[in-house]
């Protein structure tokens, strides 16, 4: 079972599409471009449906350019 970061307050729980761990500082492929991990950030929308998302702040290893996209949409290296 997946860990949640509902089930562990204070943590934030991040798993790339084959369930990988995703920490700050992992190489990740997103479409097929490498970048390298700089945040985690955690949401739950106050809809009145529980949809709990983990954000990712990405950087392109090359330009520096900054995304964000959820983590179960790119890919850890290695």
């Amino acid at each position: 079972m997946i860990e949640t970061a509902t089930e562990n307050k204070g943590s934030v729980f991040a798993y790339d599409e084959d369930g990988n761990t995703i920490i700050p500082g992992d190489m990740v492929v997103y479409r097929r471009k490498l970048y390298k991990v700089e945040s985690l950030e955690h949401d739950v929308p106050a809809d009145g449906y529980y949809n709990e998302r983990v954000w990712l702040s990405l950087e392109h290893y090359k330009t520096g350019k900054q995304i964000t996209v959820e983590d179960f949409k790119v890919e850890v290296l290695g």
